[in-house]
């Protein structure tokens, strides 16, 4: 998991046109971006631009993937991401290859809360389980971001 600035995304990774185009891509962003998926390098990396209101912990779902890694970024409004390592978690569904998703029963705690923030990102690689969508305070609020998709074997390469 990587957690930071937007504009720092790059110093992570050796230069590459995937890295570039990803930051070029989460630096387009605004409340009027629509909400579709958006191509960035074929089925290797794309993005999906949603919207939705928060819920409270005990209404969020833990996550995981295998085929991609995940970069969400925040356009509008704020969300706690719960992230804790995969291993170990209990399985709710079994893995969904179609989809590239696995859900795990809630653990008592998760390792750490990230405040997810316009300007900012968090990475989840495929041994990173993550619940989005966490309200951040006591009422919901309202969420627009972006999901990057990006085949983690590509990003994994590249890391530093």
């Amino acid at each position: 998991m990587i957690v930071d600035r937007i504009e720092r995304l790059e110093t992570y990774f050796r230069r590459h046109a995937a890295v570039e185009q990803i930051v070029r891509f989460l630096k387009t962003l605004s409340p009027q971006t629509a909400e579709k998926e958006y191509e960035i390098s074929g089925k290797e990396v794309f993005a999906r631009v949603m919207s939705y209101d928060t819920v409270p912990r005990t209404e969020g779902k833990v996550e995981a993937h295998e085929a991609y890694a995940d970069i969400q970024a925040t356009i509008t409004g704020s969300e706690v991401i719960e992230w804790c390592p995969r291993q170990g978690l209990v399985s709710k569904t079994p893995y969904d290859p179609e989809n590239d998703v696995e859900f795990f029963q809630i653990p008592a705690r998760m390792s750490c809360s990230i405040r997810n923030v316009p300007g900012m990102f968090s990475l989840f690689f495929p041994e990173d389980a993550h619940m989005p969508k966490i309200a951040d305070g006591d009422s919901p609020g309202h969420v627009k971001k972006a999901v990057v998709k990006v085949r983690a074997a590509i990003l994994e390469a590249l890391l530093k």
